[in-house]
């Protein structure tokens, strides 16, 4: 089994790249490399544990929480986080109807319209707590309802059927 390899927050910090951009960089071991976040709980804690990976994908190590870093340290990595796990929340079920095993949603998310196929319910539509739903589609994209209660009524009565 493999040791966790835990990040002193000192380590972390902002350079450039060869080609001039602003890059994350982690001193191990007399080396500085260049590394890039991943979320190991990316929807239950997501400002804790984060992976950083060199350019070969190889986990280097693991931030306990980013609360622990410098400011621009936080903000590079927040930003880079929220462009990987693109997640948009779904503020309005339309219209949902299933054909075939398969439901067909359209929805009004805070990104704007979507539509999506959602294979399997049983899968693809997980209840997180009391009132927190993710839904994967037929794409492998991700989805949430941040809180199933604010939901238009009609909406939600379109969700019960669902879950």
């Amino acid at each position: 089994m493999n040791e966790l390899t835990m990040i002193d927050p000192c380590d972390i910090s902002l350079g450039r790249d060869e080609q001039g951009q602003e890059a994350l960089f982690c001193q191990r071991e007399g080396q500085s490399k260049i590394v890039k976040p991943r979320r190991l709980f990316p929807f239950t804690r997501p400002d804790q544990y984060i992976s950083l990976l060199d350019e070969e994908n190889q986990e280097i190590g693991i931030i306990r929480s980013l609360k622990t870093l410098r400011r621009a340290e936080r903000n590079h990595i927040d930003v880079y986080l929220d462009q990987f796990y693109f997640v948009p929340h779904i503020l309005e079920i339309l219209d949902l109807n299933e054909t075939y095993g398969i439901s067909r949603w359209e929805v009004m998310t805070d990104h704007g319209p979507r539509s999506f196929e959602v294979r399997r319910r049983s899968t693809d539509i997980r209840l997180l707590g009391q009132n927190r739903v993710l839904i994967k589609d037929a794409d492998d994209n991700i989805y949430e309802i941040p809180d199933l209660t604010k939901l238009p009524p009609r909406s939600r009565v379109l969700l019960e059927g669902e879950i």
